[in-house]
């Protein structure tokens, strides 16, 4: 599957292509660090990566943010989503 950019002077064609580069790099950015947030979690609550990855989402929406913005506070070991001990609320 190919990204075909038509039309256009060859300035305008090249700055698609740069934005459209930058997107991609971005998207694959966040994509790792969800990906390394939800191998943490996975492992120090001993569940797998889909049950860690809900916990991400599920907390994102809880806080009204992305889950980029909460895989990264787990990365940067700002927020531990371990569960939390019987009787006490989860972080």
């Amino acid at each position: 599957m190919g990204v075909h950019i038509s039309g256009g002077t060859p300035d305008a064609t090249l700055r698609k292509r740069q934005q459209l580069t930058e997107q991609l790099e971005n998207a694959l950015a966040s994509r790792v660090v969800i990906e390394q947030a939800k191998g943490i979690i996975a492992a120090e609550g001993a569940i797998t990566v889909d049950e860690a990855f809900d916990r991400l989402r599920r907390h994102a929406r809880r806080h009204r943010t992305s889950v980029h913005e909460v895989a990264g506070a787990v990365v940067d070991g700002h927020l531990h989503m371990t569960p939390a001990p019987p009787g006490q609320a989860p972080r």
